[in-house]
């Protein structure tokens, strides 16, 4: 690969010649290098359907790259986000129909259609069309909504207790919830998140009379 010129002169019968041409020419067989794609900054969950995309490619001739990339969804969470298998996406339209625009380094992704599990396939090309035939894969989960119908109970008996050391149950489908906190409203934010358990122990504040905890439950 690299850059050959070519040089051009006429003659005409009467043996007069024309000025020299100089015509060069760039030899590249080599795709660019595409070193980094990163989907919600590797992120495996998403709190909103648009998300940003860094693409990090090098080529010789870099100032005329080209890329490509199709959003698609999968029907399952993927095992491995930053590694997904290509051939669990759905692309509408598919990669090969998408067209190439101007390379771009920082990018955001909307996926249309609410929570669920999305994904990219993205490819750059350089002037001589070079690209690898394998697209880069990345996948995400879109999940806007926090859990819901979960109980919460004291470990007591008709509401009172006799120490301030007591348990807070937790019921109700809790498939989808990771974490969870217990606390007063007023501090409730800085609690400290616990991994979700179906019964954790708490300390009240000291002293006699009605206390009011609170608990907050998130997901992945």
């Amino acid at each position: 690969d690299g850059e050959t010129q070519e040089y051009f002169r006429s003659q005409e019968p009467c043996e007069y010649e024309s000025d020299i041409t100089t015509l060069t020419l760039v030899k590249d067989t080599e795709a660019p290098s595409v070193f980094g794609v990163r989907l919600n900054n590797e992120n495996a969950y998403a709190l909103s359907n648009t998300v940003p995309l860094v693409i990090e490619a090098t080529d010789a001739n870099a100032a005329d790259m080209q890329m490509q990339v199709a959003v698609c969804t999968l029907s399952a969470a993927s095992e491995n986000h930053l590694q997904p298998d290509a051939a669990d996406f759905s692309c509408d339209p598919a990669l090969e129909e998408v067209p190439w625009v101007p390379y771009s380094p920082y990018e955001t992704v909307t996926f249309e259609g609410g929570d669920g599990h999305y994904g990219v396939l993205v490819r750059v090309r350089d002037a001589a069309h070079n690209y690898e035939e394998v697209a880069v894969a990345k996948a995400v989960t879109v999940d806007t909504q926090a859990p819901t119908g979960l109980t919460v109970a004291i470990d007591s008996v008709a509401g009172q207790i006799n120490s301030p050391s007591a348990y807070v149950d937790i019921s109700g489908d809790t498939a989808d919830v990771a974490w969870m906190k217990v606390g007063l409203a007023s501090g409730l934010s800085s609690a400290p998140s616990h991994a979700i358990a179906p019964r954790v122990a708490h300390f009240f504040s000291e002293g006699h009379g009605e206390k009011t905890e609170f608990a907050r439950n998130k997901d992945a």
